[in-house]
């Protein structure tokens, strides 16, 4: 029997799904684009990618996303915004761009979410709602099924109830995992005893909200006396990076092209949100672009050496927890809090590094905590091992948060 069968899946509104309209999270268009309509044609996935749609999974519908898919916090005015479920008395944002995958899995309408990562668009929704969020590898999975928005930084990702569940809905769609049998004795035999997990303070520990590093530090050390190895491990390039990726990098050039040239009708209503972080950082000269293209491998490249003797490296997922929504209401507050958010994210996308997310407590708010996982890149079934081995010690998501109040 197919691992995934009869399996409830959510997709957020970006991606491709045959006989469903497909509006990438903006409002309705005034009029019918021609090439619009043949650029979400042409992205039709192929091949296993598909997988999941031949072995007959039920696919109920599809989940909030940020129009674009540009944001971590889950902003949008035109479909609203999902409630996080961790509190009773504000409406707090629920991550992004995949806004309403952590809120269906807590829901319970969906046993996996199908979403895209190209700066923590998996990763963020998880981490804010307390559930498990994998990065995968460039090139690993296809991504035809989704518009190509930054063809260059941009791979499937996906979301589930605790990294066991998401073993299970890896194993049926990942290409080079022959089943899922092969791929639980695999993870069976990963023990955390001499697992090194590389600890970069500097950047991604820094500034901070409340309570984050004291709860993702006690997690490892929690991890340690069931025999992981601590190791202080410096990533001098972190900040320049986390720079170059908040000037643009190459997604939001390659985003502001997309949306110029297949979608410009949506312009005149896109969020402000969305639609200025795109004109002002994506509107740069071939040369430049070209520029920033040629200076990926080498910063890929030193990033790589500081994982020798390494089995992977351990962050706070975000520096912040969910934001009430009049905290993101004002353009500035909301990029601040963007950044926040993404900025220990879209450093594992820049170097191709596969991550995985996991809550590991909660904050004075009540609002979880992840703590993010990430190895070399084509790794991705070794930490998917390592991940479900540190949920075996530290716990599943329920079991270590507890029910979310909204879903209890």
């Amino acid at each position: 029997m197919q691992p995934s069968r009869s399996v409830p899946i959510w997709v957020l509104r970006k991606v491709f799904r045959f006989r469903s309209k497909t509006f990438l999270a903006c409002a309705a268009p005034r009029r019918t684009a021609a090439r619009r309509g043949a650029c979400l044609r042409n992205t039709k996935p192929k091949g296993r990618s598909s997988r999941t749609c031949a072995i007959d999974s039920v696919f109920p519908g599809k989940s909030h996303t940020v129009p674009f898919a540009f944001g971590v916090i889950g902003v949008n005015k035109h479909w609203g915004a999902p409630r996080n479920p961790w509190d009773v008395t504000a409406h707090r944002m629920s991550g992004g761009s995949s806004s309403g995958a952590g809120v269906s899995l807590w829901e319970g309408s969906c046993l996996w979410a199908l979403g895209s990562d190209s700066g923590g668009s998996c990763r963020s929704p998880a981490a804010l709602t307390g559930t498990v969020g994998l990065r995968t590898s460039s090139g690993r999975w296809p991504v035809g099924g989704a518009p190509p928005l930054s063809p260059t930084l941009d791979t499937p990702g996906l979301l589930a109830r605790s990294v066991e569940d998401l073993v299970v809905g890896f194993a049926a769609i990942d290409p080079p995992t022959s089943s899922l049998t092969v791929l639980l004795d695999a993870i069976a035999s990963r023990s955390l005893v001499g697992l090194r997990i590389g600890v970069p303070e500097r950047h991604f520990f820094e500034n901070c909200g409340p309570g984050i590093v004291e709860t993702v530090m006690q997690a490892l050390h929690e991890l340690e006396t069931r025999g992981a190895v601590l190791i202080r491990r410096e990533i001098p390039d972190a900040a320049e990076s986390a720079q170059w990726m908040a000037n643009g990098g190459v997604n939001v050039p390659e985003g502001y092209s997309a949306v110029c040239n297949e979608f410009s009708e949506w312009i005149e209503t896109l969020d402000p949100t969305v639609w200025t972080r795109l004109s002002t950082y994506g509107a740069i000269d071939t040369a430049e672009y070209l520029k920033r293209i040629r200076q990926i491998a080498p910063m890929r490249a030193r990033a790589y050496t500081r994982l020798e003797g390494l089995d992977v490296i351990a962050t706070p997922t975000t520096a912040l927890t969910a934001p009430r929504v009049e905290d993101v209401a004002a353009l500035e507050d909301y990029r601040q809090r963007n950044m926040a958010i993404g900025r220990n994210l879209m450093l594992m996308n820049l170097w191709d590094f596969p991550s995985i997310t996991l809550p590991v407590g909660k904050d004075s708010n009540g609002l979880p905590i992840g703590l993010q996982l990430s190895s070399r890149s084509g790794s991705d079934a070794v930490l998917l091992a390592i991940a479900h081995a540190v949920e075996q010690t530290l716990g599943t998501p329920r079991q270590r948060l507890g029910a979310p109040p909204l879903c209890a």
